[in-house]
């Protein structure tokens, strides 16, 4: 749907090949991709300082893997002042 409508977004799994995972992070990373969607795969020795909005639609009960994912939004970056 983000893509039907003009969004630049990707998605990574543990079934996405590396080379090409490494491809979408790299871009991401570059804002060439806007929405980057994961699950399970970034939640360790990822971090993404531009990411300014997080969905987490996974549900968990443990605080420390939710803290783990609200990490990868957490990190400060040049014009960015909240995490939403």
């Amino acid at each position: 749907m983000l893509r039907e409508n003009g969004v630049m977004a990707e998605a990574v799994s543990g079934g996405t090949k590396t080379a090409e995972r490494k491809k979408i992070l790299k871009d991401y990373a570059e804002k060439k991709i806007q929405v980057l969607c994961a699950c399970d795969l970034l939640n360790n020795g990822w971090n993404s300082p531009i990411t300014k909005v997080l969905f987490m639609a996974r549900p968990t009960i443990s605080k420390t893997i939710y803290m783990q994912q609200l990490g990868r939004g957490m990190r400060t970056h040049q014009g960015k002042d909240k995490l939403s």
